[in-house]
């Protein structure tokens, strides 16, 4: 907490930004509140919250934010129902920033990280954390794998199982 992270990601989406292009934010449920507050009072960015019930179940309900934030929960449970359909998957987003990303795609297995591998893959994104990867190289390769482009050599674990690989991944 309290290392800049919101505002780097905001001011990294704002750098980028083309016109027509919006935010997508994927947190943990209790800060969503702090990423919505900081990106409209700091930055005067007009956003949506995706949570909840009474989420927008259509790309129209969102398209009037700059910014939609949402959990990791909400965005794999609105693609498993309906990939194509689902409100967040009609949206032309300039960034997909994934905070606290070590909680959620560390696991290649886990539900977040195949949604997100799967789906919005041609937009660019931006993994945010304040905890060291504590796992070890693998789970490095997790959120590579999630982040990097299809086919990135660091975006697969077993790059890290042959010799000189960690010292390699080091000088990068």
């Amino acid at each position: 907490m309290g290392s800049g992270k919101t505002i780097t990601g905001l001011l990294t989406f704002l750098r980028l930004r083309t016109e027509g292009r919006r935010l997508l934010v994927i947190a943990p449920g209790c800060v969503l509140d702090g990423w919505a507050e900081e990106a409209s009072s700091r930055f005067g960015l007009k956003v949506t919250m995706h949570h909840g019930p009474k989420r927008a179940r259509t790309a129209d309900a969102l398209l009037s934010a700059d910014a939609v934030v949402t959990t990791y929960g909400t965005f794999v449970a609105d693609f498993a129902k309906d990939a194509s359909g689902c409100a967040l998957s009609g949206i032309p987003w300039g960034l997909i920033i994934l905070d606290e990303v070590h909680m959620f795609i560390a696991n290649t297995d886990n539900r977040a990280h195949q949604a997100l591998r799967l789906h919005l893959r041609d937009t660019p994104r931006l993994a945010l954390t304040g905890t060291l990867v504590q796992n070890g190289y693998r789970e490095v390769a997790s959120i590579c794998n999630v982040v990097l482009r299809p086919g990135h050599r660091f975006g697969r674990a077993d790059v890290f199982d042959r010799p000189g690989a960690v010292s390699e991944f080091q000088k990068r």
